[in-house]
């Protein structure tokens, strides 16, 4: 096992394409400490599953957190009791049953209405036009924050996100976060005596009403804190697992036309498109007790980085990884969505999402195509996605 302190690696790098690092690093150094990141970078897909399966060594309690920094203490840097207890307040409205039931009808409307608006120009942006204001859309609904428009929750989201990525420590980015974070609270506070009042389908709703394990309501400020964790997490899945399944059916011709001739190869698709580019790329854990990870020593209170997308296109668990393949047999096992106790409490709401909104598109939107003279680029790799997709089809 070999390893180094990779000063090479820069984020610009990684934000630009990171699978080629990945891929060399899962045969060189598979535990590498990255100096732009400040962290061990944890690229294989054995080492990152022990990970997750091993909470009292890798903790999720990471201190101090760029997320708790960024939005306040959230179920995600928490584990056991506490944990649970922050989970079982959101997770009614999201379980599957609930969630196809409550909002399929409506997300279907929204993709339909959002469509209705471009159609006949025969070229749109997809991601600015389409999957962020549905995916803004469908998330404040589920939230319970009807009084904010679709454009402010993905404005909201992105400054999360940029605040969670800030490893630079950039104090515009910070001032942003905080005047975000004021809006979201005033927001929050502006429904909670309606929803109080009157229980309904919503996040919030649960989060007032549900009596944990430990018959004990959740605080403002873990109210607070959580709907900012969904708004973050909740709005980039969707987002860039849209615009990714319709950018890898239009590069992947041949996957299209497997997709056209068996409709039901939409549900691999969804699967298939976020393993491929995984919308949340890593995510952190910090080293409870002094152990070995894969020949590595590590220390109590390191930092490590647990790479996601990178685990997703191990060479040694996936055929092909670098393939767009729609009939992947390990497809449904893919990172995506983390595992074990942190498996991702809104999984079943980005499925829906997808299921909807990618057939639509590509059956309203005859002959649809790349745009021959606008470029669609992919950026980032905590959280990646395509900054814009434009297309052209016939109208």
């Amino acid at each position: 096992m070999s390893v180094n302190t990779n000063t090479e690696i820069t984020l610009q790098q990684l934000n630009e394409d990171p699978y080629p690092i990945y891929a060399r690093l899962r045969k060189e150094a598979p535990i590498c400490f990255i100096s732009s990141l400040d962290r061990w970078l944890v690229t294989g897909w054995d080492d990152c599953k022990y990970i997750e399966e091993n909470h009292h060594i890798f903790s999720a309690n990471e201190n101090p957190s760029m997320m708790t920094k960024t939005m306040g203490l959230t179920m995600l840097r928490q584990d056991g009791a506490s944990h649970r207890r922050l989970r079982m307040a959101v997770e009614q409205p999201l379980r599957p049953k609930a969630v196809r039931n409550k909002w399929t009808n409506i997300f279907e409307g929204d993709s339909a209405e959002l469509i209705d608006r471009f159609i006949e120009d025969g070229e749109a942006d997809l991601v600015k036009q389409f999957a962020g204001p549905f995916a803004g859309r469908t998330l404040k609904r589920m939230i319970g924050l009807e009084n904010v428009s679709d454009q402010e929750i993905q404005d909201w989201s992105i400054a999360f996100m940029d605040g969670m990525g800030n490893y630079n420590d950039d104090p515009v980015i910070w001032n942003r976060t905080e005047e975000v974070n004021q809006r979201i609270n005033n927001a929050i506070d502006e429904v909670l005596p309606f929803i109080k009042k009157q229980p309904n389908d919503t996040i919030l709703s649960s989060m007032i009403h549900t009596y944990t394990d430990l018959k004990e309501q959740l605080t403002i400020e873990e109210i607070r804190a959580n709907v900012k964790l969904i708004i973050s997490g909740g709005l980039n899945e969707p987002r860039d697992g849209i615009s990714s399944a319709v950018w890898a059916l239009l590069t992947y011709p041949d996957q299209w036309k497997q997709v056209s001739d068996n409709p039901q190869l939409y549900a691999s698709l969804s699967e298939e498109a976020i393993r491929y580019i995984a919308p949340v790329g890593m995510y952190p854990r910090q080293v409870a007790v002094d152990t070995i990870l894969n020949g590595v020593e590590l220390k109590k209170g390191d930092k490590v980085m647990v790479c996601l997308s990178s685990a997703n296109r191990d060479e040694r668990f996936w055929t092909n990884p670098d393939h767009f393949d729609l009939t992947r047999e390990k497809v449904k096992g893919h990172m995506a969505f983390s595992m074990g106790s942190h498996y991702c409490v809104g999984a079943w709401m980005a499925r829906l999402q997808l299921a909807i909104a990618v057939p639509m598109i590509m059956e309203r939107l005859p002959n649809l195509r790349f745009h021959p003279n606008k470029e669609s680029k992919f950026w980032g790799f905590g959280f990646r996605g395509l900054l814009n997709l434009h297309v052209q089809w016939d109208v």
